[in-house]
């Protein structure tokens, strides 16, 4: 990994800035290859192939507002997260 720091917390910075422009990139050319529609499209070297179904998604929301608080609980899994937050320092 190429960096302009070699002060971890920068260079964790930094990764994530062209993290970001890379996802960006890639959310452009899925929606490229989408508009070509369903079925198996080939590329040089790799094929895509785009499939259209319906999914069931829950609104948990509601869902928390309709049952007992005991029985969401009962069906709620804990885990510890670790986050890292990089903010840029004033110049």
């Amino acid at each position: 990994m190429t960096t302009t720091s070699n002060n971890p917390i920068d260079a964790l910075a930094e990764l994530r800035a062209r993290i970001k422009e890379m996802e960006a990139a890639e959310a452009a050319l899925r929606d490229e290859i989408i508009a070509f529609g369903a079925g198996v499209h080939r590329g040089t070297k790799y094929d895509a192939m785009i499939t259209i179904a319906p999914r069931k998604n829950y609104d948990n929301t509601a869902l928390r507002k309709l049952l007992p608080r005991d029985v969401v609980e009962a069906h709620a899994t804990l885990a510890q997260i670790t986050t890292v937050k990089i903010v840029e320092r004033a110049a």
